[in-house]
């Protein structure tokens, strides 16, 4: 019997055996990914990447303005308050 004292090395062996599990018990994949699939994947993707990255500018303007907008009213010094509060 194996005793294990370290917990360690128990992962360790779950790992190997998982590991191991999916080169054993694989089936063949007849995948062929054409060479020229880099230019259609860029010509598709930096489009995209494009308006993702302008969506996030807008939207980071519009909720900065909002944010500066709400500080400034609760920032606002009472005119009527004695106490300077």
């Amino acid at each position: 019997m194996l005793k294990i004292e370290s917990f360690r090395i128990q992962i360790t062996f779950k790992q190997l055996a998982l590991g191991t599990s999916f080169f054993l018990f694989s089936s063949p994949t007849f995948a062929y990914i054409d060479p020229n699939i880099g230019g259609f994947l860029f010509q598709m993707l930096t489009p995209l990447f494009a308006i993702v990255m302008s969506a996030w500018m807008f939207a980071g303007d519009k909720i900065k303005e909002i944010w500066l907008r709400v500080r400034h009213t609760f920032n606002r010094k009472d005119p009527n308050n004695s106490d300077g509060l």
